[in-house]
């Protein structure tokens, strides 16, 4: 599989990094997704933990296919967090 970062046009950077999140932390979700749904319009959400054990969000379009665009990662409130951990719990 092929990774794309969406840049923030002002940095150049990838936005994710506007949230404190590296590129490695994201493909390390991507990789071990504990959970992953579908977000709005084309968008996908993965849910899961860095190698280091923290939670994160990444969310992504495949574009073209075989290629995941990161367009960006956050790490969700405590809540949202007990929230995943519940629902993968429950997962057949």
């Amino acid at each position: 599989m092929k990774y794309e970062f969406h840049l923030d046009p002002e940095t150049g950077e990838p936005h994710l990094a506007t949230h404190g999140v590296s590129e490695q932390e994201a493909l390390d979700v991507l990789e071990e997704a504990e959970l992953v749904l579908k977000g709005s319009g084309e968008t996908m959400v993965a849910h899961g933990q860095t190698r280091d054990g923290r939670w994160l969000r990444v969310v992504y379009v495949e574009r073209p296919p075989g290629t995941l665009r990161i367009i960006t990662a956050y790490t969700p409130g405590p809540k949202a967090i007990r929230a995943i951990r519940r629902r993968v719990r429950k997962k057949p």
